[in-house]
């Protein structure tokens, strides 16, 4: 049996070295987004430019995964680990389907027990549309902004995108607000190759790919580690559930503040039209006159003074959603409302469509003569 015996950092067997044991630097990287974006293909194309993959419409992760990659880059050696997650909106093969807020679970407590802090977090797209930026969305809600400096968007599916339209490409997305707020960290790009493809597409695909995970490594060797504790990332699906119900209901606010105006406007106009007839002579069916009465007095309780206090209120809600959770009753309070006045104005519209025909049978009202005329 051989005694081994340590020479500084370098152990040998009978004065043979065995191995060279070298400090690296250690990265922690974070992979999120929503199912089938590339997460995983992205993980894979790093480890070998000339992997293939095959498309499926089935989500790939179920559970989060840890890969530490060891990285010599220029002569620095670097330990990444990456914590690979299951996508959300996922669609699963076995007929079974996780909300969202399981997955969140699953990932927060993954984190929890790999990493004490987080130099990247890579918010994996493959195209922009509204859904992908809603879970970006969602996902910042729950890492908190301590992490927007950290937080890069992969675009991923980008194979056949050439240098030119990479920076045009960087240009447009870099406009879009919720990208701009959340991924300040910045935009990188990644494709991936199935098995039926052209030598001379291999060849330029390379080249490509190799310059964007040499991009990848630049942008996280750069990046500092923002730890645990100075970031509020809790596992806690009640405090979650308050960031998402309120983030939905800003929407709504967001999304039906100008509408409600616009509705309002359009019913007291519909209002002051109605009065221009002579219903109540007019010999129409009872029931028909009833229609009239019943949206007057419904449009008497609509009222117009909040309509210039809109957007003041909207930002008025994003400042409390961002600084103050625990008032996000407010917002939904807001919400609810809102939502429920434009119901009712969705209704009257309907009813302004029956009345709106009923009016072309109806004779005006004559105009009153002055007596001393």
């Amino acid at each position: 049996m051989a005694f081994m015996g340590y020479r500084g950092n370098v152990v040998h067997v009978k004065d043979e070295p065995m191995y060279l044991a070298k400090e690296a630097n250690y990265r922690n990287v974070i992979l999120l987004g929503d199912s089938r974006t590339g997460k995983t293909t992205f993980l894979k194309y790093l480890k070998n430019i000339d992997a293939r993959v095959t498309p499926s419409i089935f989500y790939g992760t179920k559970l989060p995964e840890s890969t530490t990659l060891i990285v010599n880059y220029k002569g620095e050696l670097f330990a990444i680990r990456f914590l690979d997650t299951p996508g959300l909106n996922e669609l699963g093969d076995d007929g079974k389907q996780r909300t969202n807020q399981e997955i969140f679970d699953s990932i927060i407590e993954s984190v929890h027990g790999d990493m004490t802090g987080i130099h990247m977090i890579l918010i994996v797209m493959n195209s922009i549309v509204q859904s992908g930026l809603d879970t970006i969305r969602d996902i910042m809600t729950m890492l908190g902004g301590a992490f927007y400096k950290n937080t890069f968007l992969l675009k991923t599916h980008s194979e056949n995108i050439d240098e030119a339209l990479e920076k045009k490409l960087f240009a447009d997305m870099s406009k879009i607000m919720v990208l701009r707020n959340a991924c300040q960290g910045g935009i990188l790009f990644s494709g991936a190759l199935n098995e039926n493809v052209d030598q001379s597409v291999v060849t330029r695909f390379r080249r490509v790919q190799s310059l964007r995970n040499e991009s990848f490594l630049q942008a996280l060797i750069r990046t500092e580690m923002v730890p645990f504790k100075q970031a509020k990332i809790e596992i806690n699906p009640a405090k979650f559930m308050t960031y998402s119900s309120s983030i939905k209901d800003l929407r709504n606010i967001v999304d039906l503040g100008s509408m409600l105006i616009s509705r309002r406007l359009g019913a007291i106009q519909f209002q002051n039209k109605i009065r221009e007839y002579d219903i109540s002579s007019s010999n129409i069916g009872s029931d028909e006159k009833m229609l009239f009465q019943e949206f007057e007095k419904e449009v008497s309780t609509i009222s117009l003074s909040d309509d210039e206090k809109m957007d003041e209120n909207v930002k008025t809600m994003k400042e409390k959603l961002v600084n103050y959770v625990n008032e996000s009753k407010d917002v939904s309070m807001m919400a609810e409302k809102i939502t429920t006045e434009s119901k009712k104005l969705g209704q009257l519209e309907e009813k302004m469509k029956t009345l709106e025909f009923l009016l072309q049978m109806l004779p005006l009202i004559k105009p009153q003569q002055d007596p001393k005329s």
